[in-house]
């Protein structure tokens, strides 16, 4: 998984992404391999969350597609290392917005969730025109 997170040059995956039925995200708000920034938590939950911005994000998942998103602006996120052992994370802005969105992976919802119908489905027409 890291080496697609870097090689895609993308800020956090989530298990589900690759096709792998874990609980688990990484997540690096730099996008460099060499940052040591990178968190990969197993079972993350959000446990705390406070404020509300709407931003646009992207997807690994979904190319060349954004969407305004409202997410939290300060979570705390409690989870497990590969080790075992308890993380509680406290995250603010762009780290907060990451985890949300990686967690949302986790429950089954993608960005395109939050598009609207319309957006939806002018980029499904170029899919199917191969213009992406």
């Amino acid at each position: 998984m890291n080496q697609t997170l870097y090689s895609a040059r993308g800020v956090g995956l989530a298990a589900p992404q690759v096709g792998a039925g874990l609980s688990l995200i990484l997540v690096d708000p730099t996008g460099k391999a060499d940052s040591g920034q990178l968190k990969v938590i197993l079972n993350p939950e959000i446990v705390e969350a406070e404020g509300r911005e709407v931003d646009s994000e992207m997807c690994l998942s979904v190319p060349e597609f954004s969407v305004e998103i409202p997410r939290a602006t300060r979570i705390l996120v409690k989870g497990t290392d590969l080790e075992g052992r308890d993380l509680s994370i406290e995250a603010e802005g762009f780290l907060a917005r990451i985890f949300q969105h990686e967690i949302d992976h986790l429950k089954g919802t993608c960005i395109m969730d939050y598009a609207t119908a319309l957006k939806r489905g002018i980029y499904l027409k170029k899919i199917k025109k191969g213009k992406l």
